[in-house]
């Protein structure tokens, strides 16, 4: 769980300060960045940030006044605290240690602008590519250089120097720093130091630490402060293997958004504190996003009224009146959750026939996701019709079911393209449902998919959810499975004696840290591993239509973890969905806005 955040300014804000990359752009970057978290305080409640970095109080300084936040020294926007200016000038101030060098510091500030008259004196002796003074960073002596001469160069500027200020790095009060191409005298506290002195001033354990560097000649001893640790895609080589070497993470960085996209990946390990069923969990649905991975198929259904008997067959007559088609088994799954207001992806095998065209077109109309949806010659996308009839005179009812179903097994090819796709798109992931409708043995859902999902997912720290109509024993590792009585006493391999004991058993057995029994009339039972297990209620008013009401519950028992609720709070709010989808005929989905009703009637 994350409490606090520090990053390196530059690097993962914007883009590196580079000769070729201006500055200004780079500050521009940087303030879109912090806009954008501006816009999104109320995802990091509670959560202090701080940009990390010996060199940036001048652009941090600028940038929150760009991006019209308070500042320099400390700001809040919302519920977030900003402490922009780690690592520099400022934290002297409040740091005791250097309390007594404070006029050496000032004056070593005013001598480092001076030093700019003598750029051609130094100019002269070595080989520059260009004399690079940074006039407005504090606390910091700046010049890059060709070959590898730092400490001859440093010999040198030395001669120039204030004897206060020999003395103060003597006195290890300022300190060099020699890397590829330049050479740096700053304060001798690091940005870990920064980061441990912060942590301590409000109270928060090294494990509750983001750190995200860019560089691995200076931001080593930051990310070694922190129990998590995190860098974008554009930072050194070094860097990023010591950051994944240490189960830290790499995010992608966009430049301007660089900054978000890392906390998008962040957000999996912030603590919610305090959500209960409330409107703040359902404003937190539309900012989640689910990945749903399974055999989707077309249900169809043909409804009309049958009063006389064929002219042909003594069969009865069915005049059709109305045809609707919806994505079904796992699509049924993703259209529950997007209708829930989650960015939706889903993920499965199809093949080339008018079925998945339709198919495709279903989920885009419903602005689901359909790049994981992989075409595989010789496969068929499975369609499910009834003849439903009634529904003037006398209740609707299926007459007749008639089925396509794809009997070819998925190829390897296909199912490597879809763990190419769930790794393309894991860091940005909330959570993973699998939805294993397969009854013939050709699915998509096999032992060897779900351990490389299992691997990913527990890598990424991404809640994992599984429902299967028979493979309940391959779902090992996950966060949780929902079967219903008969697959729990099924997997179980006896009769329910006691539902306690049952789900312990299958608990320890496939290793996962909880189950949702789902249990009709009687309602639900939630049982976890650290033995907090709890009854459900049925909430259900009018029951019309028991079909789609598992897809109703694994996603919003799915959407309420991802937004932090316990798994009691997830399931009851799941067991509210159900009562909402059995009152409904056919397949249907629940929006928040009945279940918002809903929970508003039920908890008066």
């Amino acid at each position: 769980m994350i409490k606090m955040i520090f990053c390196d300014i530059d690097g993962c804000m914007g883009k590196f300060l580079k000769p070729e990359y201006p500055l200004k752009q780079s500050l521009d970057e940087n303030i879109s960045s912090l806009k954008s978290i501006k816009d999104k305080t109320d995802e990091f409640k509670g959560v202090l940030f701080g940009v990390a970095t010996a060199r940036s109080f001048y652009q941090a300084d600028h940038i929150m006044k760009q991006a019209n936040c308070q500042g320099p020294s400390i700001f809040e926007m919302g519920n977030v605290v900003f402490e922009p200016n780690i690592g520099t000038y400022n934290l002297f101030e409040k740091h005791k240690k250097f309390k007594e060098n404070l006029e050496d510091i000032k004056f070593f500030i005013i001598w480092k602008r001076e030093m700019a008259e003598r750029e051609s004196e130094i100019k002269n002796r070595f080989p520059f590519s260009g004399v690079r003074q940074m006039k407005d960073r504090q606390c910091m002596l700046t010049y890059e250089f060709n070959s590898d001469i730092g400490k001859e160069l440093y010999n040198f500027i030395k001669t120039l120097m204030p004897q206060s200020i020999i003395q103060a790095i003597e006195n290890k009060i300022l300190r060099v720093s020699f890397s590829k191409n330049a050479i740096d005298i700053l304060p001798n506290l690091n940005k870990g130091d920064a980061v441990v002195f912060l942590a301590e001033k409000y109270g928060v354990s090294k494990n509750e630490v983001l750190c995200i560097g860019d560089s691995s000649h200076s931001d080593l001893d930051l990310l070694n402060a922190a129990g998590i640790k995190a860098c974008p895609d554009n930072a050194d080589e070094a860097l990023k293997e010591f950051v994944l070497s240490n189960n830290g993470f790499v995010a992608p960085n966009s430049y301007s958004q660089g900054l978000l996209n890392i906390l998008e990946v962040a957000k999996r390990f912030i603590e919610f504190s305090n959500l209960k069923l409330e409107e703040d969990i359902f404003q937190n649905f539309n900012k989640k996003k689910i990945l749903v991975i399974g055999d989707s198929c077309i249900d169809e259904f043909l409804e009309g009224d049958a009063n006389s008997v064929s002219p042909e067959a003594p069969i009865l007559r069915v005049l059709i009146d109305k045809i609707k088609i919806n994505p079904g088994a796992a699509g049924n799954v993703a259209l529950n959750v997007r209708a829930l207001g989650a960015e939706t992806y889903v993920a499965g095998i199809i093949g080339i026939d008018e079925s998945s065209k339709q198919l495709i077109k279903l989920f885009q109309d419903k602005g689901i996701n359909v790049e994981g949806m992989i075409v595989q010659e010789n496969r068929v996308t499975s369609k499910f019709s009834r003849i439903v009839v009634g529904g003037k005179q006398y209740n609707k009812q299926s007459a007749i079911r008639f089925d396509i179903e794809n009997k070819e097994n998925v190829s390897g090819d296909s199912l490597k393209k879809i763990i190419d796709f769930i790794n393309r798109k894991k860091n940005f992931l909330d959570a993973i449902i699998v939805a294993d409708y397969d009854e013939v043995g050709s699915g998509l859902v096999k032992k060897e998919l779900l351990n490389e999902i299992v691997q990913i997912a527990t890598e990424n720290n991404i809640p994992i959810i599984g429902d299967s109509r028979k493979n309940f024993h391959y779902f090992n590792n996950f966060t949780c499975i929902t079967p219903n009585r008969f697959e729990a006493e099924a997997l179980y391999g006896k009769k329910i004696e006691s539902f306690n004991e049952m789900s312990n058993d299958i608990i320890n057995r496939l290793k996962l840290d909880s189950i949702l029994i789902k249990k009709d009339k009687d309602g639900m039972g939630i049982f976890s591993r650290d033995g907090k297990n709890s009854s459900i209620p049925a909430f259900a008013k009018e029951v019309i239509d028991v079909n789609g009401a598992g897809d109703s519950v694994i996603s919003t028992f799915t959407l309420g973890l991802s937004c932090g609720l316990d798994y009691h709070e997830a399931a009851k709010l799941a067991s509210y969905a159900a009562a909402i989808a059995v009152s409904k005929p056919g397949l249907s989905v629940v929006t928040i806005k009945e279940l918002k009703e809903f929970i508003k009637e039920n908890e008066r």
